[in-house]
């Protein structure tokens, strides 16, 4: 799953604009609870294939953090931080405009989707089907890697 490091219009022109990650010192973050407060940055290479040609970790202290990306979304679009979203809950805010990508030509790591359920499911045969028919509407959904 793509995601993107986002901000309000508002929000961002309160600020220095910033060039690299570590620009971002000082700034407001919010948090994903459930995740860990380091965002790491990687600036892609020019092949496609290539490792990234920079990767660098920073760990601003977060504003606020919640449980919810939805959350998250609702604060920065309230000019309240910056934060890491999945691409797909935010598509329709950055083409609004409602939203800005922060440093765009640096790319957060992609993060899995996964597909769990209990090895004493009753039908097996029916939930290996729904997985194998809502992976590749996922992979359209979230961005696979190309």
């Amino acid at each position: 799953m793509r995601r993107v490091l986002v901000s309000s219009p508002r929000y961002l022109a309160s600020r220095p604009s910033p060039r690299v990650p570590t620009d971002l010192a000082g700034w407001d973050m919010i948090q994903l609870s459930a995740r860990p407060p380091t965002i790491t940055l990687e600036r892609p290479s020019k092949k496609r294939t290539a490792p990234p040609r920079e990767s660098v970790t920073i760990a601003p202290p977060p504003r606020i953090a919640v449980d919810s990306a939805t959350g998250i979304r609702e604060l920065v679009l309230a000019g309240i931080g910056l934060a890491a979203l999945p691409e797909v809950l935010v598509q329709r805010e950055l083409e609004r405009g409602r939203l800005v990508e922060v440093l765009p030509s640096w790319r957060l790591p992609l993060l899995g989707v996964y597909a769990v359920w209990p090895d004493n499911t009753q039908r097996p045969g029916l939930t290996l089907r729904f997985v194998e028919f809502i992976s590749p509407r996922l992979l359209t959904l979230f961005g696979a890697a190309d």
